[in-house]
């Protein structure tokens, strides 16, 4: 296959196509946007075999560098970092026959694994651009023990420090989630060239879908359904659901004998597929999260740690669905407390919330109207869509570079 002559090309660890996880919806975001100014070609290091994804629209090209399987691109190198990733054999044989009907005018990268890329002298003359995710060092240093960072010397940080250092400096724009992010990327690494905010949109399912199911049909129930949706075998995600099921839901059901928790998402961990019992419904791959935010009343976040924006927090506010959370959970979203979400760190704060939720059907009623307005404001597709073609936009070439 070749790719379209000149154009964008966006490069990504994952398939974009069609998007399941929190970066595949980003990911695929980021190629609508580029198609607004010309054909696009997304580019991954692997993919379904042929004719498993369905067809995306005309002006977008769909590649992939290998027939590896995921487990084996993601198996970490010999001697490589925590972010570093397997390029399979002949990975550059398919990129350059995808090459071979021009060089793109654009690139966009979305992981740090994927540095080898900036090196080819055939992108050099691209506009480049890194999409972070995430501020992954910080990420990092903020997942990791401290007993292991102190015992290390921080190496593994280090190592991904490192790394984010040499590819923004091999690129023309760093874009990020969040403001909170670029100062946390500006303030490790000085220097750095022009940031650009592009934050996580509403997926496409929710700008003009149905709300979830209305307080008042659910106040027939003995108690609440809460559903926490996330790829359910990263870290943070595993924390969450742990925290639910073993800490929250008990508590919970002191207070409402009939509260249930749903846990939804791409391969649960085995510690998550043991919390599944009595209360406690796992949904593994769901192919219908529509369904999943119908049925339930609260959408709960008890996140610990993270960078960028909740992609769950923005689906389950666009569905209209109450959303309870920490306040890391919903940072860089711009939501007032009370008003948007109601904050909670601890279980007992979680369940005083969740309670005054279900309690209170006025209150709910306007919070969830309140926040699926601002969200939809805030990172609609035609928002996030201006700030990518913005990105785009620009020359190749660094000013500070001469």
């Amino acid at each position: 296959m070749t790719g379209r002559r000149g154009g964008t090309f966006v490069f990504t660890a994952d398939p974009v196509f069609p998007p399941v996880s929190g970066a595949d919806l980003r990911n695929w975001r980021t190629v609508l946007g580029a198609a607004r100014l010309g054909p696009v070609t997304a580019v991954s290091l692997w993919g379904p075999p042929p004719g498993a994804a369905p067809t995306p629209p005309d002006d977008i090209t769909l590649a992939t560098l290998s027939d590896a399987t995921a487990a084996a691109v993601f198996r970490r190198p010999a001697g490589g970092t925590a972010v570093d990733l397997t390029f399979p054999e002949g990975w550059r044989e398919r990129l350059d026959a995808l090459l071979a009907g021009g060089a793109p005018q654009r690139i966009v990268i979305e992981h740090l694994g994927l540095a080898p890329l900036l090196a080819l002298p055939v992108l050099q003359g691209a506009r480049r651009i890194l999409d972070m995710h995430n501020v992954e060092s910080d990420l990092l240093a903020a997942s990791e023990p401290l007993w292991r960072r102190l015992l290390t010397r921080d190496a593994k940080t280090r190592a991904v420090r490192a790394v984010e250092r040499a590819m923004i400096a091999a690129v023309d724009e760093v874009w990020l989630c969040s403001a909170i992010d670029a100062a946390r990327l500006a303030r490790l690494h000085p220097g750095v060239p022009p940031l650009r905010v592009v934050p996580n949109a509403v997926p496409s399912t929710w700008r003009d879908g149905a709300l979830a199911g209305e307080p008042d049909a659910r106040l027939r129930q003995d108690g609440p359904r809460l559903l926490f949706v996330g790829h359910l075998r990263y870290r943070p995600n595993i924390a969450a659901a742990l925290f639910l099921a073993r800490r929250l839901l008990p508590l919970l059901r002191r207070r409402l004998p009939g509260a249930t928790l749903v846990l939804a998402g791409r391969a649960p961990h085995h510690r998550v597929r043991a919390l599944a019992g009595p209360g406690v419904t796992l949904v593994e791959g769901p192919d219908d999260l529509g369904s999943l935010y119908a049925a339930a009343d609260v959408a709960a976040v008890p996140l610990r740690v993270g960078g960028g924006t909740r992609i769950k927090v923005l689906e389950a506010m666009a569905a209209g669905l109450p959303v309870v959370a920490t306040a890391l959970a919903v940072e860089g979203l711009d939501l007032e407390p009370g008003r948007h979400v109601l904050i909670a760190e601890r279980p007992e704060s979680f369940v005083a919330a969740i309670e005054r939720l279900w309690r209170d059907a006025d209150f709910a009623a306007r919070q969830r109207a309140e926040a699926r307005a601002h969200v939809l404001g805030r990172f609609g597709a035609a928002v996030v869509d201006a700030a990518i073609a913005a990105g785009l936009a620009g020359p190749a070439g660094r000013p500070d570079k001469g």
